[in-house]
């Protein structure tokens, strides 16, 4: 099936990211629950009507005003789940894509910044970094540098920040290992330059694993498919994503930062295939089964084609 000519995947959305990077999403069903927020427990409901000059429908509020509770933990007190965990890391990964690019490496960095105890409060973490990315800039004020900052969370319990750092202003960055080491004075560091071709991918794929060890892949009998490794180590697709908590911020950025382009027009889909170099198809449809309406979802990363 050609995606962008698709008669059933008409509802298309594009999100650009950087000069390399572009998601096309298709869809045979509109989604059609948006809401305002209005206050804490007050939501506006929006209503779709049709355009009497266009013909075309057209989402507007609605004057209904309605109250919604806060969603309350399960019997396991957790309130987050898996799916909607991946939402949010997969907005990250727009985020990352569209400032950080293989071939701007010499303007960046990867930095890990860790705590020598076993440090689990994410409130501390956050006050941590921000003093740390205060003195960084002084330290360093030729540069205009811009950031992102993500949080990890270890099997043991313990926190620690992943950052990418980039200056917008130079053809190149270098901090020594140990300016960053005295700046942030909490523990250890480390610091690499950013040569992957899909860096939001890549973190991705890192930040919402955990390593395992082949006793515990047996015993769990996971899948092949289910298993990565990287550097010697084995991971398990999304184990990592229960460690963290509810409503916690799972990462920051600077106000300097690049936001990525979203857009449902037409010619963008038409178009995204001859300027960017990397485009991912995603499609979803809805479909009818005895029980209930199911939205399933498949992507294809070759260009044009989803089968």
């Amino acid at each position: 099936m050609d995606l962008i000519k698709s008669q059933e995947l008409r509802y298309k959305r594009v999100i650009f990211q950087g000069k390399r990077f572009c998601t096309v999403i298709a869809k045979n069903f509109k989604s059609r629950s948006y809401v305002k927020r209005l206050s804490k427990d007050l939501y506006q409901k929006a209503i779709y009507v049709k355009d009497g000059r266009t013909g075309l429908e057209i989402r507007k509020l609605s004057e209904e005003v309605f109250e919604m509770k806060q969603k309350q933990p399960d019997e396991n007190g957790i309130m987050r789940d898996k799916k909607s965990l991946r939402k949010i890391f997969n907005e990250l990964g727009y985020l990352i894509n569209s400032n950080f690019d293989k071939d701007e490496s010499s303007q960046q960095l990867f930095i890990t910044l860790t705590y020598r105890e076993n440090m689990q409060d994410d409130k501390k973490l956050h006050r941590d970094f921000k003093d740390f990315f205060a003195r960084l800039k002084r330290a360093y004020k030729q540069h205009e540098l811009c950031y992102i900052s993500i949080v990890e969370p270890q099997g043991r319990g313990a926190w620690h920040v992943h950052l990418l750092l980039k200056t917008l202003n130079q053809d190149h960055l270098f901090i020594p290992h140990e300016d960053i080491e005295r700046l942030w004075g909490h523990g250890a560091t480390r610091t690499e330059r950013l040569n992957v071709g899909n860096i939001g991918s890549y973190f991705i794929a890192y930040l919402s694993s955990a390593p395992v060890s082949d006793d515990k892949i047996k015993a769990l009998e996971v899948a092949p498919e289910d298993i990565r490794e990287k550097d010697g180590k084995k991971y398990i697709k999304g184990t990592r994503l229960s460690m963290y908590p509810d409503y916690m911020q799972i990462y920051r950025h600077s106000r300097n930062i690049k936001k990525p382009v979203k857009s449902s027009a037409s010619w963008d889909v038409e178009s995204a295939e001859e300027i960017y170099p990397d485009v991912t198809y995603q499609a979803y449809k809805e479909i009818e089964t005895d029980k209930a309406t199911l939205k399933i979802g498949k992507e294809q990363r070759r260009k044009g084609k989803i089968k």
